[in-house]
C-alpha cells in the first residue's frame, strides 16, 4: 500500500474525528455568516436601434428543429 495511504489508515480515527470538529464548527458559526453576498452593481444598457437580428436567428433555429 501507499505509504502515506498506509499513514491515514493507520490514523484514520483521528482523521475522522478531525474531520467531525470542522464540520461541527462550521455548522454552529452558520448562524454568524452573512446569507449571500451583493452582486456587483449592474448598469443597464440601452438596446440597439437596429436590433440584434432576433428574427433572423428564430428562423434559423426553427429551419434547424425542422431538420430534426
Amino acid at each position: 500500500m501507499n505509504g502515506q495511504l498506509a499513514d491515514d489508515a493507520s490514523n484514520i480515527d483521528y482523521l475522522l474525528g478531525k474531520t467531525r470538529d470542522r464540520g461541527v464548527n462550521f455548522l454552529q458559526s452558520l448562524n454568524e455568516r452573512p446569507v449571500s453576498v451583493l452582486p456587483p452593481p449592474y448598469e443597464i444598457e440601452s438596446l440597439c436601434d437596429r436590433g440584434i437580428g432576433a428574427e433572423r436567428e428564430t428562423n434559423n433555429l426553427f429551419n434547424f428543429i425542422i431538420k430534426f
